[in-house]
């Protein structure tokens, strides 16, 4: 009796456990039934270009990846957001789901998907003007890249940062990273000629902006006969519109040019393409701003229109440099520009700012995890992990010691320059307090580390000891350098005017014809110091509601007109202004000129000379 017992309680168990397994198995069929059914939707949707939907239906893909904990489909799903977000022109959405991706195929140690997401992510910083961004982006694929026979991706990337460059008239950089990729290319059988022709194209538009413009258009000519871009209308439209722009800057007297653009507008409205809209809008506007000012108004707003469409803010801001200046022209209202100019400026510079950041973490928890592996493969051999620790408290030593030299002696530099004895010994105490933080908190804690090592310390503190070092360099860093004067200076000095702009409207004019490299770097260095002075002396005391700031390069240098509605001054309230007087020693300490035009209850008038 108590046998047949047991043998009932076993085969009730049994049947239990197999019903379950049963169930189990229906549940992960009908899962990937689900996954099967929402890709071949997503894809349906993608090829219609039903963006919108596309995203929801991708969505719901995700959440069912993260229920199954099935990274492979995360990831993918994550790229799918990136692109579809792309396309819809919400830039951060989509570069953040790229790093979502990339976080996840480097944890896979996926090289080819990784490298994707890297150039993805480049593309976006470059479409929103952050070019040493997108740069640092693409060679950290191309790092990647260094033993690969993938091609392809090396030269995806190399045509990132050659076109970047252009962007940032270093034009000889340009041509050799683009001479690069030709020469990668002859290498191989070119299977993919349309790519072949975009590099061309690249290369022609290098030569244009370095106005060598028979090169560009010997290039373009041939293009313009090839089968490949004849038989795609949307190159064939990008070509004939370059072509018609560089022939126009050799000649701008040809008749030709303008029947090109014309026709180059025709084919993109034929097939409804909007970043070819912009583009061709912007050119004619362009083109008819000196023969027909009304005619190039009206190409000018359809390239607003379009590219509000897009939602890309570097095409709406170009699209008003040239819509501003032609209504004052024509004495149209400007209501509507000088509301949209400064929010548009202020929403790009802090898309730039958030792009940034999320790389940056991205970049440093991968570091870490690499570091981390390292280490944990260290612990083998104790006398290996010393040595390394002990070349990491040798690197963090010489690079702060070599930061604090360079800093002094430039620092040096630019006293000597401005020869002001009182500016001297306020640097050199500065300079003074520095030091003694480098000495009595930076060398405490090096000592402490060093004392560590050699009593085979604690490894988790001294990894962190480590840590805290770093960090404190790089905040000297940053404590020190208080203005970008490089490639990113621009972006930084309309980033502080537009602070000033939620208050009120602020028009800039001329930017576009100003070569910001061309100027040294301790006169950029004054004009945002002054500039900075003049807007902070307009929000104490002017009562100001529109500011208009207007640059101009002259054969002398640089001119900058600022001009403001508020309630002005009296000569002698304009002499007890501290902040005014130190403005004009910094103008006076360049060899520049500075003259205050202003008088009670008429607004507030500058002229500043900068000298090259």
């Amino acid at each position: 009796m108590k046998r047949f017992i047991v043998l009932f309680l076993i085969v009730c168990f049994t049947n239990c456990i197999l019903k379950d397994s049963e169930a189990i198995d229906s549940s992960s069929r009908i899962e990937n039934l689900l996954i099967i059914k929402y890709d071949s939707i997503i894809k349906h949707l993608a090829r219609q270009k039903k963006y919108d939907s596309a995203i929801f239906h991708t969505n719901k893909l995700l959440r069912l990846s993260k229920k199954n904990k099935d990274s492979s489909e995360i990831a993918k799903s994550n790229y799918r957001l990136g692109y579809y977000n792309k396309k819809k022109g919400f830039y951060e959405l989509s570069y953040s789901h790229y790093n979502k991706a990339l976080v996840i195929y480097t944890k896979t140690k996926d090289t080819v998907r990784i490298v994707d997401m890297l150039r993805s992510m480049a593309n976006i910083q470059k479409n929103i003007g952050d070019l040493p961004g997108s740069k640092v982006t693409a060679i950290d694929g191309l790092q990647l890249l260094t033993n690969s026979s993938n091609l392809r991706q090396k030269h995806s990337l190399m045509h990132i940062i050659s076109v970047s460059l252009k962007e940032e008239g270093k034009h000889l950089d340009a041509l050799r990273w683009n001479d690069d990729i030709f020469n990668g290319l002859s290498k191989i059988s070119i299977k993919d000629s349309t790519h072949f022709c975009v590099y061309q194209n690249t290369r022609a538009n290098i030569y244009a902006a370095a106005k060598k413009y028979s090169e560009s258009l010997i290039i373009l000519s041939k293009l313009l006969n090839s089968k490949v871009i004849t038989d795609n209308k949307i190159e064939y439209a990008r070509v004939l519109n370059n072509f018609a722009r560089i022939k126009w800057l050799q000649e701008p007297n040809n008749v030709e040019s303008e029947n090109l653009f014309l026709e180059s507008l025709e084919i993109r409205k034929k097939i409804k393409s909007v970043s070819g809209l912009i583009s061709s809008n912007i050119h004619l506007s362009k083109y008819y701003y000196e023969k027909d000012k009304n005619k190039s108004l009206q190409y000018a707003l359809s390239a607003l229109k379009n590219a509000q469409k897009l939602k890309n803010p570097i095409s709406i801001l170009e699209a008003l440099d040239l819509i501003i200046p032609l209504k004052t022209d024509l004495n149209l209202n400007l209501k509507k520009e000088a509301d949209l100019y400064p929010k548009t400026y202020k929403r790009l510079t802090k898309t730039q700012r958030k792009i940034r950041n999320i790389y940056a973490t991205t970049k440093y928890n991968n570091d870490k995890l690499v570091n981390t592996n390292l280490v944990l493969k260290a612990e083998t051999s104790k006398k290996e992990k010393q040595n390394t620790i002990f070349v990491c408290i040798i690197i963090v030593a010489v690079i702060s010691t070599i930061f604090i030299t360079f800093f002094f002696t430039q620092r040096s530099k630019r006293l000597k320059q401005l020869n002001k004895t009182a500016k001297q010994e306020a640097t050199f105490e500065t300079e003074a307090q520095i030091a003694r933080r480098v000495h009595d908190d930076f060398g405490a804690k090096l000592n402490h580390t060093m004392s560590l090592v050699q009593n085979n310390g604690d490894k988790t503190l001294l990894l962190d000891t480590l840590e805290g070092l770093y960090n404190q360099s790089r905040n000297f860093s940053r404590e020190i350098n208080e203005i970008d004067t490089g490639a990113n200076y621009k972006n930084e000095l309309f980033e502080m005017l537009s602070t000033y702009a939620a208050e009120i409207k602020l028009f800039t004019l001329g930017t576009k014809e100003i070569d910001w490299t061309s100027i040294n770097q301790l006169n950029k260095t004054v004009v945002y110091k002054v500039l900075r002075e003049l807007m902070i002396n307009m929000r104490k005391y002017s009562k100001a509601t529109t500011v208009t700031l207007n640059f101009k390069k002259t054969s002398a240098g640089l001119k900058i007109g600022y001009l403001d509605d508020g309630v002005g001054a009296s000569v002698k309230e304009l002499q007890l202004k501290n902040g005014l007087k130190i403005t004009e020693n910094r103008i006076n300490a360049v060899g520049g000129t500075i003259i205050f035009d202003s008088e009670k209850g008429n607004g507030f008038k500058v002229e500043i000379q900068i000298p090259n």
